[in-house]
């Protein structure tokens, strides 16, 4: 028997229009499947137009024939408890200023992709303006802007559900299946263009760039944890920011290589000295006109047991950039 001509005809008319599909789906694999009970939860509106959360225990009613003659249940209002349990969500998960996904959904989500064994694309922005807005229009405005650009990346990704809000000044996209470096290209500098735009319609005086990094995972070989995935993701945007703040790049080993050892120098330079691992060596320098013996070139050098022998022209910025001179 159709559940149109069912005594639940009358109910379903209440169902909200985005639940009523679903509702009688599931009514209809229990009538099919025979079960013994049927659970589910959809909003229905109320006389005065109020949307209303239920929940509907039911168990269908057969005659000698294995046809459906009615079903007889409860319904009870859960409505509050929805409505707490949205906004525990909510604070678990949704970034307040902007209104998508924060880190926290963004690892559960990779770790869900991981489990299932599904291969993604994570590309991760990072809007160095973002601390340039905060310091001239403060932090309320800068909310703003960025809340504005989450919509323009929308428009872009077409799901709202694939944004994420990683840091202050850090966004991420997260793609099902692996995409080529071509097209991930294209909507970077479709993004820049769109951003470009917002700072003309907010009147902005902060450059509008953004530095993007692309991670594909699985990784070949490695058993990495979504944690391990998003700090790759960030040492591969360090590593542009390196070459070039503004600039597009793909997570490689070398590039992780890189910024390691960077990390290491930053943390380790002013430890080398006391555990003696400066030396010196001493290069000639020789007359042209004559070849003879003039004097030395005094030459540091780090003799790392992680890194092996590490040259002035790797860790001398790192001191200068520090003020921090021995």
């Amino acid at each position: 028997m159709p559940i149109s001509h069912s005594t639940l005809d009358s109910w379903v008319k209440n169902i909200h229009p985005d639940d009523k599909e679903s509702f009688l789906e599931s009514i209809n694999e229990h009538v099919v499947s025979h079960e013994m009970s049927h659970k589910s939860e959809y909003r229905v509106i109320d006389r005065d137009g109020n949307i209303v959360w239920i929940e509907a225990h039911g168990i269908a009613q057969f005659d000698e024939n294995g046809e459906m003659t009615g079903m007889i249940g409860s319904h009870s209002d859960i409505t509050a408890h929805k409505e707490y349990s949205d906004k525990l969500f909510n604070l678990a998960y949704i970034d307040q200023a902007t209104g998508v996904y924060n880190r926290k959904m963004l690892l559960e989500k990779i770790q869900q992709n991981l489990e299932m064994d599904s291969s993604s694309t994570l590309v991760v922005f990072d809007f160095y303006m973002s601390k340039q807005l905060i310091s001239i229009y403060g932090q309320k405005m800068s909310d703003v802007v960025f809340a504005r650009g989450c919509e323009i990346l929308e428009s872009i990704i077409g799901s709202w559900e694939r944004i994420f809000r990683v840091t202050t000044s850090k966004y991420a996209v997260l793609i099902d299946g692996h995409i080529s470096s071509d097209e991930l290209k294209k909507l970077s500098n479709h993004l820049k263009n769109d951003i470009a735009l917002l700072t003309e319609e907010f009147d902005l005086r902060a450059k509008a760039d953004f530095t993007t990094a692309v991670l594909q995972y699985p990784i070949s070989e490695e058993d990495l944890t979504s944690h391990e995935i998003l700090d790759r993701a960030f040492l591969t945007i360090e590593d542009a920011n390196k070459q070039q703040v503004g600039s597009f790049s793909i997570y490689s080993d070398e590039a992780r290589n890189r910024v390691v050892k960077s990390i290491h120098i930053e943390t380790n330079l002013r430890q080398s000295i006391k555990l003696n691992e400066l030396y010196t060596t001493y290069q000639p320098i020789i007359d042209s006109h004559d070849s003879k013996l003039i004097g030395f070139e005094a030459l540091v050098r780090w003799d790392n047991p992680d890194w092996g022998i590490i040259y002035p022209d790797e860790f001398i910025p790192t001191s200068e950039k520090k003020q921090e001179y021995y």
